[in-house]
């Protein structure tokens, strides 16, 4: 084959040279083609290369996040501004999900969104203009407007979303929105509690709130559409109005106090502004009006001016006149009586002012008054001095001037004072004062004679009696010369009640008697007195009869209660006759505020014309009483006493058939009015306990004692024990526990609170469950609730006012804890 192929070239040359050649031409035109090909493809790489690079600066450039998203939600490209808008770097976004760039609350959205660009033609921009929320790299949230895009490369769809930060839109979005929300408050504000209406510019009105309507009494229909002079009262002037409309028509505001005229016929004030409203173009399109009630104040300030009035006439008619220092400048405006007291011989000018030197120019105790006034300006004290000013030929005269300080900031700024006239009350005043120390003196040598009395008079007495029963002893003594020395005796025993009684007076007149009241036990009274007139009754053969039972207790003087009631029983004695008798009997007035305490005697009785002078010292009524002994003073000594005691003593006396006295003091404590005699319906029935209570009471006043043994009674199978002392109720408790204890709080030594203390602390276990009521005058809230929580089983306030509900708990008390078994101690 080569041979032949050999054979036909030697044979051909020319057609092999052709042969030879063509590979080398096709050859060249592949290298000149791949050349000119490679030249086109470079210089459109260079053009990508330079529009990318383009592209990627405008992306780099733009202020809005530019991000491009798959089809399926991941991040293709993003540019600097996301960067700088959501804190991630373009690698960290890269193939990443849409979904880390919003709130979790948006992913459900965010589906729904893709799904439908999906749809979407290549080239339709979607979501233009929408809001959402972007989350931050650091986690926060940010408000940004986005635009979509959809677009189509290589086949494959993309999204192209431009996100805008609006942060700063929603601001001043915000800002507005609170601006106007304060302007409709402001507005809402204004015209509610406020007097606003809208007019036009010939006053028609346009618009009225509902404080308009209420004020007025018009409703809002009708005065819509009606002038504003529908409320005009007729007070004001017509320039008044003139002058308004002119200021308001030039585009001023207008201000001014207006009275109105309601619906009713009622007059009321506002203080009114108007303002023009101007339009765009500075033309006034309506006035609106504000006002405000000042109908209150109005009357204020008439009553104000009336009483400055009635002021300054009863300051004329009382003599008394004004002043006003002003401190700073040093100037004294004075009134015109205050000029006319202080004879300043200038004529009275309101507007003049003084000095202090010259309004004191006749002040006779000017210094006095300069340090008083230097006083007030330092410290802010007022003064209230008595001068004398001395105009010749005059006498002095008395004025008195009080003053008070004005001070800002801690400084004196003013003073303020007033002058009186007081020359004629001063000058009663100093004669009174002169009267009084003669009285004074007077009843000085008074007590001084009635001490030197009593000592000089009691003094032979002692000697007269004295040796009077030394004789009447002596067992040589005849029949006449006893009957004797007993007539010397009963002489002297009736001089010396007569001393006692006129020094009693005299004491009584002087001041000298000094009256305690307190609760008293009228019946203890009662018992004592019939103890000691019993004698006497028996010597006069007159039976005395007193009540069988009194639960009365009144406030009085225990000591002198039963010196007036002694004082009585025995007159009712003395000035009866032999078989007589005396009753005496107690009762609640009418009024149940007072005791009436009754002596009625069958005796000889009094003539009504002596009943008045039947109290008057050293006054005996009657002539056949000659030979009854008495001083005639014991009756004005008992009436002064009951005065004394806030009650009334008076007699009622038919002669020839007796008398009563009688004497009504007030009721301190009524005790035991009704249950006192129904000991068989107690309020709380207890079973026959094993041996009778024992209660013991701690108290250190004897009366309170004798008192609870009193409101006690009706209690049955007990006994009381009292204990005037802490220490002896405690010694008490421990020798023999009681079942009950009543513990006052205030007591000397030792309170209620410590013996409660030391009765639980106690090593006897018995006084640890011993229930004990405090039974105390500590009457406050905030006593009652430190008792109850020291541990006192109850609580008793004194004065005790409701008798049956302190027996109810002294029975609960006694109920809740059975009595001990144990023997009592020896």
């Amino acid at each position: 084959m080569w041979n032949t192929f050999w054979n036909w070239a030697t044979a051909q040359p020319a057609a092999v040279l052709w042969w030879m050649a063509l590979p080398l031409l096709l050859l060249g035109v592949g290298v000149l083609l791949g050349l000119q090909l490679w030249h086109i493809h470079r210089t459109r790489q260079e053009d990508l290369e330079r529009t990318a690079t383009r592209l990627q600066t405008v992306m780099d450039t733009m202020v809005d996040a530019l991000i491009t998203v798959d089809q399926e939600g991941h991040i293709l490209s993003v540019n600097r501004a996301t960067e700088a808008l959501l804190g991630w770097t373009p690698a960290e976004l890269e193939s990443r999900s849409l979904k880390m760039l919003l709130p979790e609350t948006h992913h459900g959205q965010y589906e729904r969104y893709l799904r439908h660009f999906l749809q979407a033609e290549p080239g339709y921009v979607l979501g233009r203009g929408r809001e959402l929320l972007a989350r931050h790299r650091d986690g926060h949230t940010l408000p940004v407007r986005v635009a979509v895009g959809r677009a189509q490369a290589a086949g494959e769809p993309f999204f192209v979303g431009v996100v805008t930060d609006v942060t700063q839109e929603h601001e001043v979005l915000q800002r507005e929105r609170d601006t106007k929300s304060e302007l409709l408050s402001f507005m809402k504000a204004l015209t509610e509690h406020s007097i606003y209406s809208e007019t036009d510019l010939h006053g028609t009105i346009v618009r009225v709130n509902t404080a308009f309507t209420q004020i007025s009494g018009y409703s809002s229909e009708e005065l819509v559409g009606r002038n504003h002079s529908i409320v005009n009262s007729g007070v004001h002037a017509p320039h008044f109005w003139q002058q308004m409309w002119q200021t308001v028509l030039g585009g001023r505001s207008w201000r001014a106090e207006i009275c109105n005229r309601g619906k009713g016929g009622q007059l009321y004030w506002v203080d009114s502004v108007m303002v023009p409203l101007l339009n765009d173009q500075g033309q006034i399109q309506r006035i609106v009006s504000i006002r405000h009630d000042i109908t209150a104040r109005k009357a204020n300030e008439t009553l104000l001016r009336n009483t400055q009035q009635a002021l300054e006439a009863s300051n004329l008619a009382a003599r008394i006149g004004t002043l006003e220092y002003d401190v700073l400048r040093g100037e004294l405006h004075c009134s015109r009586l205050t000029q006319e007291l202080l004879g300043l011989p200038a004529p009275y000018v309101a507007s003049r002012t003084l000095t202090l030197d010259e309004a004191m120019a006749h002040v006779l105790q000017a210094e006095a008054l300069r340090e008083a006034i230097r006083a007030s300006i330092d410290d802010g004290t007022g003064w209230d001095l008595e001068v004398q000013v001395h105009l010749p030929p005059a006498a002095p005269r008395w004025l008195r001037t009080i003053g008070k300080a004005e001070q800002r900031r801690g400084i004196c700024v003013r003073l303020y004072g007033t002058v009186q006239d007081i020359d004629r009350s001063k000058r009663r005043e100093l004669e009174l004062a002169q009267a009084r120390e003669n009285a004074e003196a007077a009843s000085r040598s008074k007590d001084m004679f009635l001490t030197t009395m009593s000592h000089e008079l009691r003094t032979p007495m002692n000697a007269i009696l004295g040796f009077g029963q030394m004789l009447e002893a002596d067992p040589g003594l005849n029949e006449d010369q006893r009957d004797s020395v007993t007539e010397i005796l009963t002489a002297g025993q009736h001089l010396l009640a007569l001393i006692n009684d006129v020094l009693e007076l005299a004491k009584i007149n002087a001041g000298k008697v000094d009256i305690t009241l307190e609760s008293v036990d009228l019946a203890d009274v009662l018992r004592e007195c019939h103890h000691l007139i019993q004698p006497l009754a028996q010597r006069q053969h007159v039976t005395l009869e007193f009540e069988a039972t009194c639960f009365y207790t009144v406030l009085a003087d225990r000591v002198r209660l039963k010196q007036v009631l002694l004082n009585l029983l025995s007159n009712a004695v003395k000035y009866n006759h032999a078989g007589g008798r005396v009753q005496v009997a107690s009762s609640l007035t009418r009024d149940d505020e007072c005791v009436h305490i009754a002596v009625k005697d069958n005796g000889m009785g009094i003539a009504a014309d002596e009943l008045t002078h039947l109290f008057q010292p050293f006054n005996r009524v009657g002539t056949s009483q000659s030979a009854i002994e008495g001083t005639g003073v014991g009756l004005s000594i008992s009436a002064q006493l009951i005065e004394k005691m806030n009650g009334r003593i008076g007699v009622e006396s038919t002669l020839g058939a007796g008398s009563t006295f009688w004497v009504e003091l007030p009721v301190a404590q009524q005790a035991l009015p009704e249950w006192a005699e129904a000991d068989d319906t107690p309020m709380l029935e207890l079973a026959p306990p094993v041996r009778p209570y024992h209660i013991l009471s701690i108290d250190d006043n004897p009366i309170n004692q004798k008192l609870m043994d009193r409101l006690l009674r009706p209690l049955r199978h007990y006994q009381l024990q009292a204990a005037l002392s802490p220490e002896r109720g405690l010694q008490l408790a421990e020798q023999d526990p009681p079942d009950l204890i009543l513990l006052d709080i205030n007591m000397p030594g030792m309170n209620g609170y410590e013996v409660l203390q030391r009765l639980r602390s106690s090593s006897s276990s018995t006084l640890h469950a011993v229930p004990v009521i405090a039974v105390t005058s500590n009457a406050m809230a905030s006593d009652v609730e430190r008792g109850l929580q020291a541990g006192f089983t109850h609580y008793i306030v004194k004065p005790i006012t409701d008798i049956d509900a302190f027996v109810h708990t002294v029975r609960q008390c006694l109920h809740s804890h059975p009595p001990f078994t144990s023997a009592p101690s020896p």
